[in-house]
C-alpha cells in the first residue's frame, strides 16, 4: 500500500511541474518577451516615417525548433517601444495600411493593440 502512495505523490509532482513549465514558458504573455538579445530579421517604417516596426526571430525552448516572429513598434519621436505581435515561424505577409494600422497575414490590427497567433 505504501508503494502506491509514493507513486501517487510522484505522479502528482510530475504533473504539477509539467503544468508550471508549460504555463511559464510555452504560453508566455507577449509583454514578457525580451527582444534585446534576439536577431532582427526585418524592419518597416510607417508611411509618415515617425514609427518603426522591427521584427525579431525568437527561438523556442524545445531545441530551438518552435521559432516565432515578434514585432516591436518604436515611436521615433519619444523613443517608446511596445511589442505588438507574435507570429509562428512561417512565412508572413506584413505591411503598413496607414500610420496606425498594420496588415498581418490578411488581418488588420491597430498598432495600439496586440496580435498573438496562439490566441487566434
Amino acid at each position: 500500500m505504501k508503494r502506491h502512495t509514493c507513486f501517487g505523490v510522484l505522479l502528482v509532482c510530475t504533473i504539477a511541474i509539467t503544468w508550471y513549465f508549460i504555463n511559464s514558458y510555452c504560453n508566455k504573455d507577449l509583454s514578457k518577451y525580451d527582444v534585446s538579445q534576439l536577431e532582427k530579421v526585418d524592419m518597416l517604417v510607417s508611411p509618415s516615417k515617425d514609427k518603426k516596426l522591427s521584427i525579431y526571430l525568437g527561438g523556442g525552448i524545445f531545441g530551438r525548433t518552435d521559432y516565432t516572429y515578434i514585432g516591436q513598434i518604436e515611436d521615433r519621436k519619444n523613443h517608446s517601444k511596445s511589442l505588438i505581435f507574435i507570429l509562428p515561424g512561417e512565412k508572413y505577409k506584413l505591411s503598413w495600411l496607414d500610420n496606425e494600422h498594420l496588415q498581418i497575414n490578411g488581418d488588420s490590427i491597430s498598432i495600439k493593440s496586440t496580435y498573438d497567433f496562439r490566441k487566434k
